[in-house]
C-alpha cells in the first residue's frame, strides 16, 4: 500500500473460497497502525470485514442485503456456504489528489453493490516493509516487527490490485466473466497480480510489471515472519 500511494485511489479483486467461517479471518491484508490498514475479510461468520485506512465495515450480510440464495444458514446466522463455493469481492476507493478530505470506497460481491461509503484513509504507514500475507493479515508487532494474524482456511485466486479507481460496472464485468475469465496480465494502473494457478512449488507469481512475487509457506502457529515451521512436502496445487 505505501509504495503505491493507493490511499490516493484503489482497486481490488479477488475470489475466495471459505473451507470453514468463524470469528475475524482474513484473505489477504496489511496493518501498519489503526490508522492505516489494507485488509479484507470477515469480521465473523456473519459480518464482511473491509479495513481501509482507520475505518472498517463489519456489517452483516444480510444488514447489506446479500440475497441469502449466496448464504447459508447455520442454525443462527445466514453465513457464507463452505461448500466449495467460490465469492468475488471488489472494493474500489476513489482517486484523488490528496488526503484533505474523504473521498467514496464501494464494495461489491459477486458484482453488486453492498455498501458506498465516504471515508478518509489520510495516512499510510512505514513500520512494515515485509509486505502483506495472503490467507492472513501481516500487522506490526513490537518495533518493527512485522506478525502474521487472524489467518483463515480458504482458497484465494485472481488477486488483482491497480492504484486507480475502476468503473462502476467493472466489478459485474469481472464476476459475470467467472474466476478464470479475465487475465489482468498489462491493464492499465495495475500494481499487483496473482493468479494462484502454478501448479506446484513456493512461489506465487505477481504478473504485474512489479515482480512482487509472494512465498508459499505453512505458518501454523507462528508469531512473525522468521519463525515459520519447516516445510518438508507441499500440497498439489490446484490448477485455477
Amino acid at each position: 500500500p505505501n509504495d503505491y500511494d493507493l490511499n490516493l485511489g484503489f482497486t481490488v479483486s479477488y475470489w475466495v473460497r471459505p473451507d470453514i467461517v468463524g470469528a475475524v479471518m482474513f484473505a489477504l491484508g496489511w496493518k501498519g497502525h489503526n490508522k492505516d490498514r489494507f485488509t479484507f475479510g470477515i469480521n465473523k461468520k456473519q459480518q464482511i470485514y473491509i479495513g481501509v485506512g482507520g475505518n472498517t465495515l463489519t456489517d452483516s450480510w444480510t444488514g447489506m442485503g446479500v440475497d441469502t440464495s449466496l448464504l447459508e444458514y447455520d442454525g443462527s446466522h445466514w453465513i457464507l456456504k463452505t461448500d466449495g463455493t467460490w465469492y468475488n469481492f471488489v472494493v474500489k476507493y476513489a482517486d484523488r489528489s490528496g488526503t484533505g478530505s474523504g473521498t467514496t470506497r464501494k464494495v461489491y460481491l459477486n458484482g453488486t453493490l453492498l455498501k458506498n461509503s465516504t471515508i478518509n484513509w489520510s495516512r499510510t504507514g512505514d513500520e512494515i516493509d515485509e509486505g502483506m500475507y495472503f490467507g492472513g493479515r501481516d500487522v506490526q508487532g513490537s518495533g518493527t516487527t512485522a506478525k502474521y494474524d487472524n489467518g483463515w482456511a480458504c482458497a484465494v485466486s485472481q488477486v488483482a490490485i491497480y492504484d486507480t479507481e475502476q468503473s462502476d460496472d467493472w466489478p459485474a464485468a469481472v464476476y459475470n466473466a467467472g474466476r478464470t475469465g479475465i487475465d489482468h496480465t498489462g491493464e492499465s494502473g495495475l500494481v499487483g497480480y496473482w493468479k494462484f494457478d502454478e501448479g506446484d512449488g513456493t512461489t506465487v507469481t505477481d504478473h504485474s510489471e512489479n515482480g512482487n512475487d509472494g512465498t508459499f509457506a505453512a505458518v501454523g502457529s507462528a508469531t512473525n515472519n522468521t519463525s515459520y515451521p519447516t516445510v518438508t512436502a507441499l500440497p498439489t496445487w490446484e490448477k485455477v
